[in-house]
């Protein structure tokens, strides 16, 4: 079956005819868009073909969970040092650059995973 693509959506044409009142339009729409590629939007007068189909994919927004508790800025956290001192601490990534120390170390000895991280003991204020 032959169908030209330029006279899809002219009404009355030959492939006009064939892709709406014919009694396989269905069928030689199918046909049309395995051979054209493109989408039928069913109009006023019939289906229109359109040739490029863009499809709008809205974005997935994956949260990934952490098993660390978030650093509240009012939070509080208590810290003893390898001496014994304690210091009471409320910006834990700043104290982890002045002193060396690994976040996420202190963070497992939150949780209960560690003991101590280079001495140091760490637990929730209140």
């Amino acid at each position: 079956m032959m169908f030209n693509k330029d006279d899809a959506n002219v009404v009355n044409t030959r492939t006009w005819i064939k892709l709406n009142e014919d009694t396989k339009a269905e069928a030689n729409r199918k046909l049309f868009l395995d051979t054209y590629g493109g989408a039928f939007d069913r109009g006023d007068e019939g289906y229109r073909w359109k040739e490029k189909v863009v499809q709008h994919i809205e974005p997935k927004i994956f949260k990934i969970p952490s098993s660390e508790p978030v650093e509240e800025k009012s939070g509080k956290f208590i810290v003893t040092f390898p001496n014994g001192k304690e210091e009471v601490v409320s910006k834990m990534t700043e104290f982890c650059r002045e002193h060396n120390l690994n976040k996420s170390a202190l963070y497992a000895i939150m949780r209960g995973e560690r003991k101590k991280h280079k001495g140091f003991r760490i637990r929730k204020g209140d």
